[in-house]
């Protein structure tokens, strides 16, 4: 942001960054009541707030003039001036609220000041992927879709993970997952949410993960329309660094997903981790959610033969979510059967 020219030009440097997303501004409005735009000739209600403000967006007098979010440049302020006359019963319910969407990642936070970024992360509020230990014993992943050119179609897009586990003898860890994808949308009268869902997904794993098998993904060709070298464009190093297979001491197994309105698609990944699960610590599955993203959860885990799990006191655990949480961490413990 700082290096922008519209914020360099006004010499205006920050020191933090409040990331949100719609889920918040409903909220807030439920809090405040209805918000009038008489410029746009709108009144915003928790009931039509995100298909007026996608609709103007899309078609819009601002959108015509280069400007298409300017609506909401309009709508903020209105509502942080309405915050800062709530009643006191009005506060109790909001902070609720947010504390509600902190823990499903419906905000996240982060500040330059290292100290109150250290005390952010200690609250599990900064957003980033879990720092793992070197001797972790067990298994993660997360699930990250990027909409590329798919207009406004995540607001029609339902997720299921499903993902089955097994541990052999030799205490190898073998997956097979299993990401669906519907789109609702194809009643709708506008177009952009009826339009194809085009996902970028980015399946993170344990870094020592291999991939034996995949089914349901697809490939694109992406060719640029500028050459950067020649137009000597900057290389970000972070940009740069995000984009490896191993980013964030993560394996990242990516593919492109299309989904038609009224579809289901499947992506399906077999992958083992190399390193051996010791059966006789505490066994640990991580699953981080994707801020905004909705996604029930199927997850099972076979014992090796002659154990059992203490949890479920079975050879089988099952967990099942209709909507995972920000991080879901479960602890789970073998015994001899």
């Amino acid at each position: 942001l700082e290096a922008s020219k519209f914020y360099q030009e006004k010499q205006i440097q920050f020191d933090g960054a409040l990331a949100i997303n719609a889920k918040i501004i409903l909220d807030i409005l439920e809090i405040v009541g209805p918000v009038d735009l008489p410029d746009y000739q709108l009144t915003i209600t928790p009931a039509n707030f995100l298909p007026t403000i996608q609709k103007e967006i899309e078609e819009g007098k601002d959108n015509k003039a280069g400007r298409p979010k300017k609506i909401l440049t309009v709508l903020m302020p209105i509502l942080m001036e309405k915050l800062g006359h709530l009643t006191e019963r009005q506060k109790t319910d909001l902070i609720k609220k947010l504390a509600y969407r902190f823990d499903n990642k419906d905000i996240m936070v982060y500040f330059d000041d290292l100290i109150i970024q250290s005390y952010l992360k200690e609250l599990a509020v900064t957003g980033e992927i879990l720092d793992l230990p070197e001797n972790f014993n067990g298994d993660y992943l997360a699930v990250v879709n990027a909409n590329v050119a798919g207009g406004k179609s995540d607001a029609f897009i339902k997720q299921k993970i499903s993902l089955q586990s097994d541990i052999s003898v030799k205490g190898k860890l073998t997956n097979n997952l299993k990401i669906e994808r519907t789109h609702s949308g194809e009643n709708e009268a506008d177009w952009w949410y009826k339009t194809s869902n085009q996902s970028f997904m980015q399946i993170l794993t344990i870094s020592d993960s291999s991939l034996i098998s995949t089914n349901g993904g697809e490939t694109k060709e992406i060719k640029p329309t500028i050459d950067y070298k020649k137009q000597k464009y900057e290389t970000d190093g972070d940009l740069e660094a995000a984009q490896l297979a191993n980013a964030f001491n993560r394996q990242n197994f990516s593919t492109w997903l299309t989904v038609n309105p009224g579809e289901t698609k499947t992506i399906a990944l077999n992958y083992g981790n190399e390193t051996p699960i010791d059966f006789n610590k505490t066994f640990t599955f991580i699953l981080e959610k994707q801020s905004g993203v909705d996604s029930a959860l199927e997850y099972a885990i076979a014992a090796p033969v002659g154990y059992k799990w203490k949890e479920s006191d079975s050879p089988l655990f099952k967990y099942r979510a209709a909507n995972i949480s920000a991080r879901l961490i479960l602890e789970l413990h073998l015994e001899k059967d």
